[in-house]
């Protein structure tokens, strides 16, 4: 990989040079695809919105504007990827993942549980039931560290309503999650308890 920054790969890009895009896909990929996992739950699917991702960045590579921070504009056209794929199949529910039919599925999966610990499954549980713009707003602020500015660009909104909007997810995922912990108490009381 070449010591170039990501602008300088874009003007590249922007002016005939595509192989660059090669390069950039090397740098983001991994970020992209963990963003659209994260979003969805499911990895067949990410990598197809991941692929679809790149090849719209470079579709509109022209568009970029050397101002604007990449991952954010990047993560933007993930975001898009996404909700265009949504939108497709308005009768399919956001929240549900591809092949995993409930919550119980997915606790289920051998690959799911064999990646992550205790802790970071029951908290992808618990962001897997929010409804999806919330889950989005959660990953693009707390995982991805998009700041204020960019969350208000991407969700066209001002900044209150984003810290509004956060918040109540937040709120959301704590209720979520400590859901998640309440059969594991229980299994463990009836343990003791029969002991």
């Amino acid at each position: 990989m070449s010591q170039a920054s990501d602008n300088e790969l874009m003007r590249g890009v922007q002016r005939g040079q595509l192989y660059l895009m090669g390069e950039i896909y090397e740098r983001y990929h991994g970020t992209v695809f963990g963003f659209l996992v994260k979003l969805s739950g499911n990895r067949s699917l990410s990598e197809d919105l991941m692929q679809e991702t790149f090849i719209r960045a470079l579709k509109y590579a022209s568009g970029y504007r050397a101002d604007a921070q990449f991952t954010t504009w990047l993560l933007s056209i993930a975001r898009n990827v996404s909700n265009d794929y949504w939108k497709k199949r308005a009768n399919q529910a956001r929240h549900a993942p591809e092949g995993l039919e409930t919550i119980e599925d997915m606790q289920a999966d051998p690959a799911y549980l064999g990646e992550i610990d205790e802790e970071a499954r029951m908290l992808q549980v618990a962001l897997m039931q929010l409804p999806y713009e919330q889950r989005e707003l959660i990953l693009l602020a707390k995982v991805r560290q998009l700041s204020g500015n960019q969350l208000c660009s991407m969700f066209e909104c001002s900044r209150s309503a984003i810290k509004v909007r956060l918040h109540r997810a937040m709120d959301n995922l704590r209720q979520f999650y400590r859901q998640s912990e309440m059969p594991k108490v229980t299994l463990a009381a009836r343990k003791n308890y029969e002991l």
